[in-house]
């Protein structure tokens, strides 16, 4: 089961990893530089850092609730935040 879940992470990784290369070859000149590192590359790093944390925070919720099933619809927190973003709006 473990070497499951490393292999997956192990192609998730690659592939994420891989992400900001995907598309037509860029050139060597400053604008493909511009779009490899100024567009491509930081929505690669917020898109993982993204995962990342709903990630930790479902985590955090199990932990907290000692409940494997406690998601942030059963407890009460995607009600709370719909009612937050009305509220604003």
């Amino acid at each position: 089961m473990i070497g499951r879940r490393l292999a997956l992470g192990a192609v998730c990784l690659a592939i994420v990893g891989s992400a900001p290369w995907w598309g037509p070859p860029l050139s060597d000149d400053a604008r493909g530089a511009f779009i490899l590192w100024s567009l491509r590359w930081p929505r690669v790093l917020v898109g993982a850092l993204a995962g990342a944390t709903l990630g930790g925070v479902g985590a955090v919720y199990q932990i907290l609730f000692a409940n494997p099933l406690a998601t942030p619809s059963t407890v009460g927190t995607t009600a709370g935040a719909t009612l937050g973003a009305l509220a604003v709006a």
